[in-house]
């Protein structure tokens, strides 16, 4: 019998092929699992329930990691916590190396805590002076807006970058077809190591941009590069999303593909990114990917993707790793950092899973050592 390709079927297949032009044959980096750690759901610190973990950051100065909560002052004021590792004797992240050591209340320029509903933290990164910077998605349907802060490490409200009309119309109206989806905005974000260029990405294309990822789509979501000196937008990227992948034939289930962290690994524009694939009753397929904005088309000056009439190269995507690979336990990873150069020369690669508050997820902290070639 002839099979007849429908055109749904057809856009579905053209759309992977365009997906997988975008990633190249070999990654330069290589990973070696160093051990998994849950923290058990409703642990508390400090009278404040730790979950909802979804950036990291290390601060080489004072062998300290960052890890920001994404409580919308729901369950707490909007925080960052403060810990460090403790490896053990064969190098290995077993029970008991996740060391807490401070809760970090975030305050607004006002000095005073966020109120409920005002802030969704999502990105953490330790830029140059010792400042934290955060990102918030923010929440177009409540008319609360994305931000990248820099906050002091007492979580004191130094500065803010500037978000780009792309993203945040100035007016009301526009917002409807026009900048960020709620809840696919900002979400990685990650100085390089000579702290002169801040990376932040959303999750999802902007609406005037293209569709959000689903089962027939990939995504053309943005990463946006700042020149730290001067604080301005230095280059715009477009990164594509892969579709959603499903298992068997549930398709009306919720999904979700999107990039949900982004990690400077050099100076150069070289950066590891999250690729977070949900589907319900089904769970996460999480891959990594090494990304290079070398040979990517600048869209700073382009307002809307899908009314830009020049070519855009989208930044290469190289596969670095299907986390299922390595026999840990899956679940909504959204952050990573590299921590400190281990005894073999490696770095230490850190990973966290966002549990949503929720006991049918797991907070988990997974280590790798990372070597790139």
């Amino acid at each position: 019998m002839k099979k007849v390709i429908t055109a749904q079927k057809l856009f579905l297949i053209i759309s992977l092929i365009s997906c997988a032009s975008l990633v190249k044959a070999q990654s330069s980096v290589q990973l070696n699992l160093l051990g998994q750690v849950e923290i058990p759901y409703n642990y508390s610190f400090q009278d404040t329930p730790i979950g909802g973990l979804s950036g990291l950051s290390y601060d080489s100065t004072n062998q300290t990691f960052y890890v920001i909560s994404d409580d919308r002052s729901d369950l707490a004021s909007a925080r960052f916590y403060s810990f460090k590792i403790t490896l053990n004797g064969r190098g290995k992240l077993v029970k008991g190396g996740i060391n807490w050591q401070a809760m970090h209340t975030l305050k607004t320029k006002a000095g005073k805590n966020y109120a409920q509903g005002a802030i969704d933290p999502e990105g953490i990164t330790v830029g140059p002076k010792g400042l934290i910077y955060i990102s918030s998605e923010g929440d177009p349907q409540k008319n609360v807006a994305p931000f990248i802060n820099a906050y002091s490490t007492d979580g004191i409200y130094k500065k803010s970058l500037p978000i780009p009309d792309e993203y945040w119309p100035a007016n009301p109206q526009k917002r409807t077809h026009f900048g960020i989806r709620e809840n696919l905005a900002f979400e990685g974000l990650s100085i390089s190591p000579d702290g002169k260029r801040l990376y932040t990405a959303i999750e999802n294309a902007l609406l005037q941009d293209g569709p959000a990822a689903d089962s027939t789509h990939s995504s053309p979501s943005r990463m946006m590069v700042y020149d730290m000196p001067s604080g301005h937008i230095a280059h715009q990227y477009e990164y594509e999303v892969s579709p959603v992948h499903f298992t068997g034939a549930s398709h009306g289930e919720f999904s979700v593909d999107g990039l949900s962290d982004v990690l400077a690994i050099d100076n150069s524009g070289h950066l590891l990114a999250f690729d977070r694939n949900y589907v319900a009753g089904q769970g996460n397929k999480i891959y990594l990917y090494e990304v290079s904005s070398k040979e990517a088309t600048d869209i700073k000056d382009v307002s809307s993707l899908k009314k830009n009439d020049r070519p855009v190269e989208p930044v290469n995507k190289t596969l670095v790793a299907n986390m299922s690979d390595y026999g840990i336990t899956i679940d909504n990873f959204e952050g990573l950092t590299i921590g400190p150069k281990l005894q073999n020369g490696d770095r230490l690669l850190l990973m966290v899973s966002d549990n949503n508050f929720s006991s049918s997820q797991k907070t988990l902290f997974t280590a790798f050592s990372l070597r790139v070639k």
